[in-house]
């Protein structure tokens, strides 16, 4: 037995009520929310397998699902929105499979244990709205270049060149040449592409460069085009560069 709370009603479930209940939520596009006990596998363009422990999966209406451990803010395991989500039992154990079509991914939940399940229909008119771009992430690491990586020095931004302007032009803390490219959102293809461009007119003269790519997320597909292009990946958010250039100004009216 385990707690539900199904859209508002409190009570305790089997297993069997679980999977049954759970179909009747993603059938009737209803946001869901399982703590129990699980273990994760994933077949796509690579595989993976999250042994079992203590989690937090979360079902969306769209049909996006996350998989998050006790700790951090990023899940673990996912499927993006417009995935084909069911649940069932097998082997007496209840489990939910996730299906992204174009490319094929799966996404396989087997719940051991079940604390408690969250189902409820969610409304949520507001909008979101957040000053800031990419200019914004160009100052603050000018002001702060540490954030992207320790010892980093600018030299130049927006430096034109052939194909196109670099964002930010650095040397490491060996001395060696930095390419930088800068997006605010998950950073995608076009972006891994932009980049390679970049270092590849610049590696002709000086055949070490570095290329790094700052975003707050790559595209689950990008990381292994970056390995190929000898190119990097640094995470960094736009919450954190306007933390930076906030400090900057109350330093500015401190002096």
């Amino acid at each position: 037995m385990f707690l539900g709370v199904v859209m508002g009603r409190i009570d305790f479930y089997t297993e069997g009520d679980f999977a049954r209940l759970l179909s009747d939520a993603v059938k009737n596009r209803r946001f869901i929310v399982i703590v129990g006990s699980m273990e994760v596998y994933y077949t796509g363009r690579s595989s993976s397998k999250l042994s079992l422990g203590e989690r937090i999966c979360i079902v969306k209406p769209d049909g996006s699902v996350l998989v998050h451990r006790p700790s951090g803010y990023e899940p673990v395991n996912w499927q993006p929105s417009g995935s084909i989500v069911s649940f069932g039992r097998k082997d007496g154990r209840v489990f939910m499979k996730a299906v992204r079509k174009k490319p094929l991914e799966t996404l396989l939940v087997y719940f051991e244990k079940i604390f408690s399940v969250l189902v409820a229909d969610l409304v949520d008119r507001g909008v979101f709205s957040m000053k800031g771009d990419e200019e914004d992430m160009r100052k603050a690491i000018i002001l702060e270049p540490d954030i992207v990586e320790a010892g980093l020095r600018i030299i130049d931004f927006e430096r034109r060149i052939v194909p196109g302007f670099i964002d930010l032009y650095a040397r490491d803390a060996n001395g060696r040449l930095v390419v930088i490219e800068l997006k605010k959102d998950v950073a995608g293809i076009d972006a891994v592409v932009q980049l390679k461009n970049y270092v590849d007119y610049v590696r002709k003269d000086v055949p070490d460069a570095r290329g790094i790519l700052v975003a707050p997320r790559l595209a689950r597909n990008c990381m292994k085009m970056l390995e190929e292009y000898n190119l990097e990946f640094k995470r960094l958010t736009l919450e954190k560069c306007l933390k930076v250039l906030e400090r900057q100004r109350g330093l500015d009216k401190f002096l």
